[in-house]
């Protein structure tokens, strides 16, 4: 076995592991509250992504988190991620508003701390690593018998195609920048604040 393939075992170990912590779908949201929260994230998310790729050293690696922000700004699309995601909550009849979360301010303190390109490249692999499961658990969460007319806006249909995309995206940069077992370990130090981001995230909406 090598590297790259043990490496991604043991991430999809720990996600497998970490996943039901986080997305527990026993415990009670109100969909406000869900929808205030991810637009305030999702209009956020961009400019993570802008500093996190502005503090890489190459180009390369770069161009590849940029291609995640670019899309989230809405490249292909009339509108950014934030207003599709806007427009799809009138199908809850709730508009959305940008509130204070702890935990996008915990994100944002541990992302302008960081400084080594391996373990902010683990960042935005810790951000994108359950995507399919955040916007799985988004959509059950605001749904609440809308569920064919919010499946059919534009921003649930993007989410739903592109997210494992995203995903492979982000296992490229573990393939051809992280070669060494320190190099792992930092960059896994960085997986681990994303996903811790989605816990708190996700705790500090629910009832």
């Amino acid at each position: 076995m090598n590297a790259f393939v043990k490496r991604k075992k043991d991430l999809e170990s720990y996600r497998s592991m970490v996943s039901p912590t986080i997305y527990n779908y026993n415990l009670k949201y109100n969909p406000s509250d869900v929808a205030d929260g991810w637009f305030t994230f999702s209009s956020f998310m961009p400019n993570l992504l802008i500093e996190v790729s502005m503090k890489l050293k190459s180009n390369t690696k770069k161009k590849r988190i940029l291609k995640i922000a670019l899309e989230e700004l809405g490249e292909g699309e009339k509108f950014s991620h934030d207003v599709l995601f806007l427009n799809s909550c009138e199908k809850i009849r709730y508009t959305p508003k940008i509130i204070d979360l702890r935990s996008l301010n915990k994100l944002k303190r541990s992302a302008s701390a960081m400084i080594d390109d391996r373990e902010l490249l683990g960042l935005s692999f810790g951000m994108e690593f359950t995507a399919i499961e955040n916007i799985e658990f988004l959509f059950q969460k605001l749904s609440y018998g809308e569920e064919e007319d919010l499946r059919n806006t534009r921003f649930f249909q993007i989410h739903f195609e592109n997210e494992e995309e995203h995903i492979a995206e982000n296992y490229k940069n573990l393939e051809n920048y992280i070669q060494s077992n320190d190099d792992f370990s930092v960059f896994y130090r960085g997986v681990k604040v994303g996903m811790a981001f989605w816990k708190e995230f996700w705790n500090e909406l629910k009832y």
